[in-house]
């Protein structure tokens, strides 16, 4: 149990049968994030999952609201960037991710609009999600709202996919090794504009949604648009750790993995190491 600012937050597992009724069945509640929150009538339900039983997990849900007769205002579905068919960090020719996760997939067009249509070209766990929220709030009158993060940096415990986590690591490890911060990828996505979104601005662009009528059922990015680039960031990230940093090596030679598909996503993707 969790209690801030006189909310009380009571997680659960929703993969459980037993334990999805019994939590979800009582007072109405006020907010969910993989917890139950025990409140006042005004309703927001957020589900933020990841793979590979997300589709169960969520269908789980779903089915433990209507056993207890919940039926949310609105219901909150975070996803991410990979509805555009994400996959390089970059959006130029040449990119470089700083984990091996959806390399392949390469970069999409730009401006993502929340209107593009999917990208079938392989399977996507977001869209049966999707489908699954659409459907169960059409049979329950009720709204939806779905936020599309990019790159999420924030202090959120086991998020292993947080980006900032596998860099501080690295530093540490350089640190401890007293070697320079060497940059995995090429100067092409050195210098390369990127943009990521932050925790906070993710959970302001959220409650703005489910507490706006005129937001219902509609799909919003979410993106720091202080764009930056590693160029400036890597130095600086050294600099909290005390290390020197290395710019890429236009000598050096790379691992070349080039998009299998094309026209996009589409592209190369240049490094020398991986984090992940």
């Amino acid at each position: 149990m969790l209690t801030v600012a006189g909310t009380t937050y009571s997680s659960f597992h929703i993969s459980s049968h037993h334990q999805r009724r019994e939590r979800v069945s009582g007072p109405m509640p006020r907010r969910w994030s993989g917890s139950i929150v025990r409140g006042t009538p005004s309703i927001m339900i957020r589900l933020t999952i990841s793979p590979p039983i997300t589709e169960l997990l969520l269908d789980n849900f779903l089915e433990a609201l209507t056993l207890a007769s919940v039926k949310p205002k609105r219901f909150m579905l975070q996803t991410g960037a990979k509805n555009y068919g994400y996959g390089f960090a970059q959006q130029g020719h040449h990119s470089c991710s700083l984990t091996a996760y959806s390399l392949h997939n390469g970069p999409t067009k730009v401006p993502q609009e929340e209107s593009d249509p999917r990208i079938t070209l392989e399977p996507n766990f977001y869209y049966p999600q999707e489908d699954a929220v659409y459907e169960w709030c059409r049979r329950n009158s009720a709204g939806w709202n779905i936020a599309m993060p990019s790159y999420i940096l924030g202090a959120v415990p086991d998020a292993a996919m947080n980006a900032a986590f596998p860099l501080a690591v690295y530093a540490s490890v350089c640190k401890h090794l007293g070697q320079p911060m060497d940059y995995p990828c090429d100067l092409s996505s050195y210098q390369e504009t990127q943009t990521a979104s932050s925790a906070m601005l993710n959970a302001y662009l959220e409650e703005w949604s489910v507490l706006t009528d005129k937001a219902k059922d509609q799909r919003f990015n979410a993106c720091d648009s202080s764009a930056f680039a590693w160029e400036k960031t890597w130095p600086r990230i050294a600099g909290w750790y005390g290390i020197e940093f290395a710019v890429p090596d236009l000598n050096a030679k790379y691992i070349e993995i080039q998009s299998q598909y094309d026209p996009p996503p589409r592209g190369c993707v240049r490094l020398r190491f991986v984090f992940l």
